[in-house]
């Protein structure tokens, strides 16, 4: 254990009373599956806090607001200091997990599977993620990394290329996509299959329906752009009680 002081870089709502914060400091020995224990001034417990990553000297951690302690949290900004004690817990010993690794986890349990999963894949293990949410809100949103996004549950991931003009290419999808200002630097894209929707607009294409799945409340429709000679289809999550399309859709 360590008693030492870091320092917020961002502190950002990723969900529905969810927030990450990220913050600089001595990360020697965190370890995933550990948790941090947190001074918030004006509050006699410190807060423990599971860690979500620690890489490059920053420390990233996923909380809810659940009381006045992390909600006073929630309103830090980036420069603030604070009091961290590190390397609580034992953490997970990723030479126990087979080749081929489950992980489960729900709401608050989600984040310290992130680090966990990234070290299973960096291991070359092919790791199947279960994850649990309260309601479609709490599900966090815009994550930073592949592995983040496949372990928030996103079935549909594809390498970029970039194409210039606020454009790129989804190499496994054979598609151009317009993307949003400010993404930076990107080296995959993500589509959510519940967040597909039929119609006409920015990044809409012609596709065909090649396959489905039937779950107990809803369809998996595998869909192919026209044209497209890729083996990469896209995952489209269509409830039961919704019209089930046929043949080719917008």
């Amino acid at each position: 254990m360590k008693n030492l002081i870091f320092e917020i870089i961002s502190n950002r709502k990723i969900a529905k009373n969810t927030y990450e914060c990220v913050l600089s400091g001595d990360i020697t020995d965190i370890k995933c599956g550990q948790f941090v224990n947190i001074t918030i001034d004006g509050q006699y417990l410190r807060r423990p806090i599971s860690v979500c990553d620690a890489e490059n000297g920053k420390l990233t951690l996923i909380y809810k607001v659940v009381g006045v302690g992390t909600e006073k949290m929630a309103n830090m900004i980036p420069g603030t200091k604070l009091d961290l004690l590190t390397g609580l817990g034992n953490g997970y010993n990723t030479a126990n997990a087979g080749d081929k690794p489950l992980l489960i986890g729900g709401g608050a349990g989600v984040p310290p599977m992130y680090k966990l999963c990234k070290e299973l894949i960096g291991e070359g293990k092919k790791v199947s993620v279960i994850l649990g949410f309260g309601s479609k809100d709490e599900v966090f949103a815009a994550p930073r990394t592949r592995n983040g996004a496949i372990l928030t549950g996103c079935k549909n991931i594809s390498a970029i290329e970039p194409l210039g003009g606020g454009q790129i290419w989804a190499t496994d999808w054979d598609m151009a996509l317009t993307i949003p200002r400010g993404c930076g630097s990107i080296c995959a894209v993500a589509l959510r299959a519940h967040d597909i929707i039929p119609g006409v607009g920015e990044n809409s294409f012609r596709c065909q329906i090649v396959g489905e799945i039937e779950n107990p409340f809803s369809y998996t429709l595998m869909l192919k752009p026209l044209g497209s000679v890729g083996d990469t289809p896209i995952l489209w999550e269509v409830d039961k009680s919704a019209a089930r399309p046929k043949g080719e859709v917008t």
